[in-house]
């Protein structure tokens, strides 16, 4: 990736709310959420189009690892029973990143490409878990690659290199 000025944790937090707001939004485009304008370099941070982007990238990465999703439904299931679903969500996407894909890309990428196709598949499949699904991803996207995205310079810089 090109040298980028890097974003504070707490933009990036922020930011990954919003994105994953949107992800679970059936038309981002009739306004998510509301924002105030955070910065995500010299544009204005939009969650729209980069949640539009992880669902399109999701949707080429779920065909490859369709076979861990139902595992996964039945797992986070089990540990919404028992208030753990962080870790069941968690768990789930560590799992994933372990079989291979066709597409190679850093790691954090992988992380979120995995993350984000899990969260679609279990809202389309448990929709009355909605809430816990979208806690465990934005806990899940801020704990494991906030650094990396503040790095890059927040989720818009992230988003122009994915897939290109």
């Amino acid at each position: 990736m090109p040298q980028t000025k890097s974003m504070d944790r707490q933009t990036v937090k922020q930011q990954t709310f919003e994105i994953v707001l949107c992800l679970f939004q059936d038309d981002p485009s009739q306004g998510c959420i509301e924002t105030d304008g955070v910065g995500d370099g010299d544009d204005k941070f939009d969650p729209v189009p980069i949640a539009n982007k992880l669902k399109e990238v999701a949707d080429q990465m779920q065909k490859q690892w369709d076979k861990e999703f139902p595992p996964a439904l039945l797992k986070f299931k089990h540990a919404h029973q028992k208030k753990d679903t962080n870790a069941a969500f968690s768990h789930a996407v560590d799992s994933v990143c372990q079989h291979p894909i066709v597409v190679e890309v850093v790691p954090e990428m992988r992380l979120i490409n995995a993350a984000v196709a899990l969260c679609l598949y279990l809202k389309s499949q448990a929709p009355e878990l909605t809430t816990d699904i979208q806690q465990a991803t934005t806990s899940f996207l801020d704990a494991r690659v906030g650094s990396f995205v503040a790095e890059q310079g927040g989720w818009g810089a992230v988003a122009r290199v994915m897939l290109l």
